[in-house]
């Protein structure tokens, strides 16, 4: 369970709008949370239990007969607080400061700008083609397609128990590189050092190599322009107790030289161990380009372990490029008793 709680001007703890005298209150917090005790006024912090320091008692000072008793008491004051946090005109920008716990942002954007009408269905991410996602943690390897890159790339991702990871893997050159936790899943990567990337990168499953290039295509889970410095991946999926919230998301495609032309697209989820649906349908038309955006006024929740991809279906000519974003939210399920 989750609740908005601060300490007001006189020293009292709110819960919403029910006021706990500091003298007679104290708050029990997740072991995880480590500013346990610590409040600030009009900050969110994550409930587990709130207790009479003395005995559980109402508050005619009658006993409960246990702290489970207590709890259900207590549990008609609690409100939807993952609700009443979206409906704060502020709560992306405290979501970026870090001030509420238990939720980040996830800001996705790919692009492939190069479809043909044979080559579809391609997915939206920079090495083109429609992406195959791993059943195990398999993907475990790195290199460059130029020998003189000995930068650091981070990669997020998810490991075999669906737990998000962030590593840091220097490269070396055209030669393999294990990641040091193998991966089910990658969904970023970006150069975080001070120098440019002289080639491209590949994140991949274990395979031969030829100048750094992964020779079986199929291996290849993430993969990053040089020029780009950052891989390019309308796709995501949701870590092991997480509940996505997608608020937003956007699409646009382009033809060279001003060149009309049209594509199909689809969003489409899995949820875990199940097939992929469609979620919606996009039709754009375009005189160079065209653009489509749609805001979620009451977010799409995408549960845990599901797998989102953009596909585009097809176009009316070739050497057409689609790109696009999309904007959610992730909310740990226990924090927030989702």
């Amino acid at each position: 369970m989750s609740v908005r709680v601060y300490k007001d001007d006189e020293g009292n703890f709110r819960r919403n709008n029910d006021i706990f005298p500091e003298d007679n209150y104290r708050l029990v917090y997740n072991p995880s949370q480590t500013q346990a005790g610590i409040f600030g006024k009009d900050s969110y912090y994550p409930f587990v239990d709130m207790q009479l320091i003395s005995e559980y008692q109402n508050e005619n000072g009658i006993p409960y007969a246990d702290a489970a008793a207590l709890e259900d008491a207590l549990s008609g004051l609690i409100s939807t607080s993952v609700f009443d946090l979206l409906n704060d005109n502020n709560f992306a920008l405290k979501v970026q400061f870090g001030q509420i716990r238990g939720v980040y942002s996830v800001n996705k954007f790919g692009e492939n700008s190069e479809i043909d009408t044979g080559s579809t269905p391609e997915d939206v991410w920079d090495f083109g083609g429609e992406y195959i996602f791993s059943t195990s943690a398999v993907i475990d390897t790195i290199s460059s397609s130029s020998a003189l890159d000995a930068v650091d790339i981070t990669i997020e991702g998810l490991d075999a128990n669906w737990d998000r990871v962030i590593q840091t893997i220097k490269l070396d050159g055209q030669n393999k590189v294990a990641l040091s936790t193998a991966l089910l899943r990658v969904y970023r990567a970006f150069n975080s050092n001070g120098a440019e990337l002289n080639g491209d990168v590949y994140i991949y499953e274990d395979t031969a190599i030829s100048g750094g290039i992964p020779t079986d295509t199929t291996k290849i889970r993430a993969f990053m322009k040089a020029e780009a410095n950052q891989t390019e991946m309308m796709i995501f999926s949701v870590p092991a107790n997480k509940t996505m919230m997608y608020m937003e998301g956007f699409i646009a495609i382009s033809r060279p030289g001003g060149v009309s032309g049209s594509a199909d697209l689809t969003f489409k989820r899995r949820d875990f161990e199940k097939v992929f649906r469609v979620g919606r349908r996009i039709s754009l038309n375009s005189q160079g380009s065209s653009n489509w955006r749609a805001v979620y006024t009451v977010p799409l929740i995408i549960n845990e372990k599901s797998d989102i991809v953009f596909r585009c279906e097809a176009v009316s000519a070739n050497s057409t490029g689609v790109s696009g974003g999309f904007q959610a939210f992730i909310f740990d399920n226990v924090i927030w008793g989702l």
